[in-house]
């Protein structure tokens, strides 16, 4: 495990992911918070110093937005498009542009179709030929995105797609971290004292001295207590907003869309309310909101994308969703070239 995590912080790091500060953030306000709390209990601040640590990386290896942190890869979809077995789970009724084309996965030269059991034989084996020659990349090329910057496909099929986009919650994702801070200070530091004032008890001690460690220790503890629902909202309204899509309905989030309505979905307004970098030191571009199309005037969400890339998610999940619940034809129609005479 130290040395996936060294391996995954080394790359994040050299990426500048914003993400990664944040983490390493806190991660140390974790490891602070469980000191604290293992030496108020066991009353040895050398035993909470050991045990801080690992009860916070232990704990954070049980959040799922922390886990990729640490090197854990995220579960892969049994349908999913980053499978190795994709083409053989869907069939070859998946559409060209959502096949795998990484290094492993290149689409191969068509072929022609077996009409007889000893055709089909032959072209398996012709198949399974060209799989062992797939072409690969020049060394020293970047391998071609599968989606664009801040999406995820979960898996495909002709009656159902799961797709996932980051985005940013409108209004709410700077106005709660913003609230939180306010209260840490203007709240925590003095509740978190009247409580660490009331928890002491004088022994030995004149009843009228001033207990300064108590309200101290109170104090830091209710201002890393609003901190961390700061820092727990600023990640809560940047999620990774699920697309469910069917051959009768939309799933875009929290809300559901009759596709007979729908008629594609649309980049919004740009904004600056918030950032939605893909690195810790790129251009900050503002966001953008996703409209949908549905009926006759349309439906704004409240979930924002990287403006620098919304055009681009737009056209993506617009094709992944055209895909989806296709009416399709059969290959031999019994009635190709004849004429049907009503009697």
């Amino acid at each position: 495990m130290i040395k996936s995590f060294l391996y995954t912080l080394g790359t994040n790091l050299a990426n500048r992911r914003a993400e990664t500060l944040a983490i390493i953030i806190i991660l140390i306000l974790a490891i602070l918070i469980a000191w604290a709390a293992f030496s108020a209990i066991l009353g040895s601040g050398f035993v909470g110093l050991l045990l801080g640590p690992a009860a916070a990386i232990y704990g954070s290896l049980h959040i799922p937005k922390l886990a990729w942190f640490w090197g854990k890869p995220e579960p892969e979809s049994r349908n999913s498009v980053n499978s190795k077995n994709i083409d053989n789970s869907l069939g070859d009724e998946i559409p060209e542009q959502f096949r795998d084309n990484s290094l492993e996965g290149y689409p191969l030269e068509a072929q022609p179709e077996a009409s007889s059991p000893e055709d089909k034989k032959l072209h398996s084996s012709n198949t399974e030929d060209n799989t062992l020659t797939k072409p690969s990349l020049i060394p020293g090329c970047e391998v071609p995105r599968k989606t664009p910057q801040g999406t995820r496909l979960i898996s495909i099929s002709d009656d159902k797609a799961v797709m996932k986009v980051k985005s940013v919650i409108h209004f709410w994702n700077w106005f709660l971290p913003s609230l939180f801070v306010v209260l840490a200070i203007f709240i925590g530091f003095p509740l978190g004292g009247v409580l660490g004032f009331a928890s002491y008890e004088p022994v030995g001690y004149s009843p009228w001295e001033f207990p300064l460690s108590n309200m101290t220790w109170g104090a830091i503890l209710g201002f890393l207590t609003f901190l961390g629902l700061a820092l727990w909202s600023y990640f809560s309204n940047r999620p990774w907003v699920k697309i469910i899509v069917n051959a009768d309905t939309i799933l875009y989030g929290d809300k559901k869309f009759d596709r007979r309505y729908f008629g594609g979905m649309r980049a919004g307004y740009k904004s600056k309310e918030a950032q939605l970098k893909t690195g810790f030191i790129a251009p900050s571009m503002g966001v953008q909101r996703i409209r949908l199309s549905y009926g006759p005037w349309g439906e704004d969400l409240k979930y924002l994308v990287n403006a620098y890339h919304a055009a681009e998610i737009v056209i993506w999940m617009n094709d992944i969703i055209d895909s989806v619940g296709k009416q399709t034809t059969p290959k031999y129609d019994p009635y190709a070239g004849q004429k049907l005479e009503l009697l």
